[in-house]
């Protein structure tokens, strides 16, 4: 059973949804041994619409959180610790009864196949891990961490109580990444791209997606290999959630 969090607060909110209902839409019927979590920040409001929406395809329960923290870093941070902890407490009080891993998904993704989240439970389950993520290397984002948009044991707190409070200067996932990287598995099926759709970094066209990616690193575990994800994070344009569907759903 895998618990997906997909997180929004307001400035993300209408790309939030829109990749809600794209994961709804690519599932053919309700599933059952899925959960998903929505969780918006202690200002935000639910898409009660999107929600609904959602709910043909999976078991929906919304958590708002409370923590009061706004910028980067701290915001996303405390939403992801929090939003954490919710599944963990939920599934200790017999809420998500057989759950055993949370994906943290943040608005700024894409699914790349239909099959998408199978795949990444299979691949976690096989790595035996607390932990399966795209694995950064310095070349790469300029720090060795795993990507915070992975799948994480409900059991990790054990390990880390520190992801509830994660203080911080940067990213919690790189903060925590001494905590993180030994229980970890470096995923071929995720890709972490920070820029996409930026002036840094503009959007390559529609094909690009499903383009074989590369680690720079030679120091990274899969340096070398082509990989061709099902999960691509760091889209920043709606460009992504548009092609997607007319890749996968024959939308225009």
């Amino acid at each position: 059973m895998l618990i997906l969090n997909v997180q929004h607060w307001e400035g993300d909110k209408p790309q939030a949804m829109a990749l809600l209902r794209l994961i709804a839409d690519l599932e053919p019927a309700k599933r059952e041994d899925v959960y998903l979590l929505v969780t918006c920040r202690f200002d935000g409001t639910f898409d009660e619409e999107s929600i609904e929406y959602a709910s043909q395809k999976f078991n929906i329960t919304k958590f708002k959180t409370t923590r009061k923290a706004t910028g980067w870093p701290n915001g996303p941070n405390q939403m992801a610790g929090e939003s954490y902890l919710f599944c963990v407490d939920s599934f200790r009080n017999g809420r998500f009864p057989g759950a055993t891993a949370v994906m943290f998904i943040e608005a700024d993704c894409v699914p790349l196949r239909k099959a998408w989240i199978s795949e990444l439970y299979d691949e976690y389950k096989a790595s035996g891990k607390q932990i399966s993520g795209c694995w950064l290397k310095r070349a790469d984002a300029g720090i060795e961490h795993v990507n915070g948009n992975c799948l994480i044991s409900i059991n990790f707190w054990r390990r880390c109580k520190g992801i509830f409070w994660p203080d911080v200067k940067g990213g919690w996932d790189a903060t925590l990444r001494h905590h993180m990287l030994p229980v970890a598995h470096p995923s071929k099926l995720i890709w972490s791209d920070y820029q996409l759709g930026t002036p840094k970094n503009p959007w390559k066209g529609c094909d690009y997606l499903w383009a074989p990616k590369r680690f720079n690193d030679p120091s990274n575990a899969l340096y070398g290999q082509d990989l061709f994800p099902c999960w691509y994070h760091g889209v920043k344009v709606m460009d992504g959630l548009e092609c997607v569907r007319n890749r996968l759903i024959n939308e225009s």
